[in-house]
């Protein structure tokens, strides 16, 4: 018998005598001890998971694997997270719970373990998002689109809208105080009132975008639907339910769209004033001199071309030249040609215009500034950046804005309740070549880059007014004859 056996037997023996002494039986004390045994085993914590970022793991619910609450060990806040993995469509979706409480963990998590399969079966991803990440993924999305050819793709000043009417969306959502809200999670009645909150910001100076009439503020709800139909709902984060409800404002019955322009002599007031006061202005230095020269001919150059404000300020010196049928060459009559890319139709196009004396002042006045034209420059270009780029819209309605108010006009313009902008040259030219040019539609449609359909349905009443004696011919001498022009069926 070794030590440890005789250790252990002279225990045994001691351990009897005890007993003996205190009246407790040998197998009371093995029921005993079994019982400590089970209570140990009970109350010691189990051994935590060894995995470093998974740890405290607990299955939510005993039959299904594929979700669990767990902490991480690379924090020490102790909270924990939750953890679903759909086999369907193999979506995984975690989330921090904020809780270090196991049993609000285990709430919550069950809650949203429901949630989330309901949107599972519906089709819709796990993960969640806000209105500005989604407005973030859609713009992303739409400046891959951007192209220098139109019905391509878009181009950078209509992406230049979608960001500023997005932008003002996200104002809303915030002013709603849901901007941490998921989007699946905001109800769709909740923003009915966009356009009103619209109609009711301040108009801040100098934003072009800002328009306020009910046809604009229309066309940004269409827009803000475009966002939520081609990135929430064909990305499954939302159902087409879920899409916002949005009030959209009244607007006239008339299809036509009103094209406010200037009368002839509004026009000659302008232009005199612009050549006698804007251009010899004292106490302005020479520079500025020649660009205000620059911006006079520009409405002339508008007048007599009626391109789009990109279209003129896109337009390449090399773009301009004379006829070549001119054998003699000393016509004012200039070609000037749209490229494609230019254009937002998409296609080139050639308009021919007495533009000659205008083009000639204007490269000039560069030259003046020390910027001589180069084959490839565009006509406007800006002489003070170094890269030769055009200028802007906002350069140019910046400047008409201020002569419009210096000369008057702004006053009497606003008395007859017309906005004139400087895209109103573009409508003064189709209705000038219509009632004094004669110029059939079908050429001037051409001319002006865009369809006889359009010409007949924005420029009506201008085709009736130039056609009233055609209208009226031989009304008097029927009525002398008693010729019933009445239209009753008999």
């Amino acid at each position: 018998m070794n030590s440890k056996e005789q250790i252990s037997s002279s225990n045994r023996d001691k351990l009897a005598e005890l007993l003996d002494a205190s009246g407790v039986s040998v197998d009371i004390l093995a029921e005993a001890l079994s019982s400590i045994k089970r209570a140990t085993e009970t109350t010691t914590p189990k051994k935590r998971h060894t995995n470093k970022l998974h740890q405290n793991k607990e299955y939510l619910y005993e039959d299904d694997a594929n979700a669990y609450i767990y902490t991480r060990g690379t924090t020490t806040a102790g909270n924990y997270y939750v953890r679903i993995y759909d086999k369907k469509t193999k979506q995984r979706y975690v989330k921090s719970l904020g809780t270090a409480n196991r049993d609000k963990a285990i709430v919550d998590a069950r809650v949203l373990f429901k949630m989330l399969g309901g949107r599972i079966e519906k089709g819709q991803k796990a993960e969640t998002i806000t209105t500005e990440v989604m407005v973030q993924k859609y713009l992303t999305r739409e400046e891959q689109r951007i192209s220098p050819y139109p019905r391509q793709g878009i181009t950078k000043e209509r992406y230049r809208i979608k960001e500023y009417t997005l932008k003002k969306w996200i104002e809303y959502i915030q002013e709603l105080k849901l901007e941490k809200t998921p989007i699946n999670e905001i109800p769709p009645q909740a923003t009915r009132d966009y356009a009103y909150w619209v109609l009711k910001q301040p108009k801040k100076k100098g934003d072009v975008n800002s328009r306020k009439s009910h046809t604009a503020i229309n066309n940004h709800i269409s827009e803000i639907k475009r966002c939520y139909r081609e990135l929430g709902v064909r990305d499954r984060y939302i159902s087409r339910d879920d899409i916002p409800e949005i009030d959209r404002l009244g607007e006239a019955p008339d299809a036509a769209p009103k094209k406010d322009i200037l009368t002839t002599k509004q026009y000659e007031k302008l232009w005199r004033y612009c050549e006698y006061k804007y251009c010899l202005e004292k106490n302005i230095d020479d520079a500025e001199k020649q660009k205000r020269i620059i911006f006079t001919k520009i409405i002339g150059l508008q007048s007599n071309l009626g391109t789009r404000i990109k279209e003129i300020l896109g337009l390449k010196i090399s773009e301009i030249y004379q006829n070549p049928s001119d054998k003699k060459n000393n016509t004012d009559v200039m070609l000037v040609e749209i490229r494609a890319t230019n254009s937002k139709t998409g296609k080139s196009r050639i308009i021919a215009a007495p533009i000659k004396k205008r083009i000639d002042i204007i490269k000039k006045a560069y030259e003046a500034l020390g910027k001589k034209h180069q084959p490839n420059d565009y006509l406007l270009f800006n002489p003070t950046k170094e890269d030769r780029r055009n200028y802007t819209r906002e350069q140019i309605t910046k400047r008409f804005r201020y002569v419009l108010k210096a000369s008057g006009l702004k006053e009497e313009l606003d008395a007859e309740g017309k906005n004139i902008t400087f895209y109103s040259f573009r409508h003064q030219y189709i209705t000038w070549r219509i009632r004094y040019g004669d110029v059939p539609i079908a050429i001037l449609a051409k001319a002006a880059g865009t369809s006889i359909n359009m010409i007949d349905k924005t420029y009506s009443k201008i085709l009736v007014e130039k056609n009233t004696e055609a209208l009226t011919k031989a009304q008097g001498a029927l009525k002398m004859l008693d010729v019933d022009l009445s239209t009753k069926v008999i």
